[in-house]
């Protein structure tokens, strides 16, 4: 017996998405009470319908107001990370960054990385805290800048020749320097990073060090210091999205990240994730989740020497995201996000006065390729 229902994820990307799917989840046990009110009392009618034709109209209905119900209780969702001791997941990363920059030092930039990772869950504490193993597998950066130049860097090939010239340009040294190393940290359920391990002081000091030049020159490049402070923070914004608890559909959080930033102070990341709907996709039971984030930069811990020197701010910020997240893992499944802003430095060198803007826009994604079993 088929009864036909309109999907309600018609109505996905709408501002009446929310009400479609609570209006369905209400409709179909509605019509299913209905239905099986009425097969019980056909059978308890004097007019003689057969048990077996009553069973026929009642056994479906039941059917569908099982899955009804089912379906009415995931309007709500356990959005945290779950973590298993000996748990191994790997992920694939790609990241498309374009940079343009105006003023007295202009220059364009595209940079494509792709990074394949694995994390293994070396202990779990009670709290649910648990100790990660993340090794960096393969990482492929393609780069062309107009003023550093370019590189295509490959850390399964040969480091020699070009690939080896690649592995010291400006903006493939962070990523190379990662290439084959392994990286221990802590995570709490509600993906809070800390104790960070395993990056040495030569990792520390891979970018030179900065200074109104190299900001001027560089632009964001220059940021890519590799300390255990920053490591974390960048972890961060890819692992604390989960409340940790229950949420209802349509229920939204916000998440705050501060990263201090030598010399310039510290940028504030601020995003809003939205539980959206769940769905099965390959078997699974996911959670889709939507994002917006908003970038600022807080100048008040700034250097003190360059205060007065070199004045930087953040202008025209945007980012929207869908995340979708694994119920029954408690992980990522896949992760699309694109960010937007502009960076502008203005900066007294020897007595003269420079000013640049970068715009830079990023579309990364992230997803799961195995451990989902």
């Amino acid at each position: 017996m088929a009864i036909p229902y309109e999907d309600p994820n018609l109505a996905d990307g709408r501002t009446d998405e929310s009400a479609v799917y609570d209006q369905r989840c209400a409709q179909i046990p509605r019509e299913m009470l209905f239905a099986t009110d009425l097969a019980t009392r056909l059978m308890k009618s004097e007019r003689g319908i057969s048990m077996n034709l009553a069973h026929r109209v009642a056994l479906p209905a039941l059917i569908l107001l099982a899955s009804a119900t089912s379906a009415l209780a995931q309007a709500t969702a356990d959005l945290s990370w779950r973590f298993t001791e000996g748990q191994e997941l790997s992920y694939r990363s790609r990241a498309q960054t374009s940079q343009k920059a105006t003023g007295d030092n202009p220059y364009t930039a595209a940079q494509t990385h792709e990074i394949e990772h694995v994390d293994r869950v070396l202990s779990v504490d009670a709290d649910g805290t648990a100790s990660i193993e993340r090794e960096y597998i393969r990482i492929v950066i393609d780069v062309k800048h107009s003023l550093l130049g370019d590189a295509r860097y490959d850390s399964m090939a040969p480091l020699r020749g070009d690939n080896g010239e690649a592995a010291n340009h400006p903006a493939v040294k962070p990523f190379a320097a990662l290439a084959g190393k392994k990286v221990t940290f802590d995570i709490t359920a509600e993906g809070e990073v800390s104790n960070v391990q395993g990056l040495d002081s030569a990792m520390r000091s891979i970018s030179d060090p900065l200074n109104a030049n190299s900001l001027l020159e560089g632009g964001l490049d220059a940021f890519n210091a590799l300390t255990p402070e920053n490591f974390e923070r960048q972890l961060e914004q890819s692992m604390r999205i989960l409340p940790a608890r229950t949420v209802r559909r349509g229920e939204s959080w916000e998440v705050v990240i501060e990263q201090p930033l030598p010399i310039v102070g510290t940028m504030r990341s601020t995003s809003e994730y939205t539980f959206v709907r769940y769905a099965r996709e390959r078997g699974r039971s996911v959670a889709l989740l939507r994002s917006k984030t908003d970038m600022a930069l807080d100048d008040s811990g700034a250097s003190r020497t360059l205060r007065g020197l070199v004045d930087i701010s953040l202008s025209d910020s945007s980012g929207e995201g869908e995340l979708r997240i694994d119920t029954e893992l408690g992980a990522i499944r896949r992760w699309e996000h694109e960010q937007k802003y502009t960076f502008n430095v203005k900066a007294s060198v020897g007595g003269a006065n420079s000013e640049q803007s970068v715009a830079m826009d990023q579309t990364a994604t992230m997803e799961l390729i195995s451990g989902d079993r």
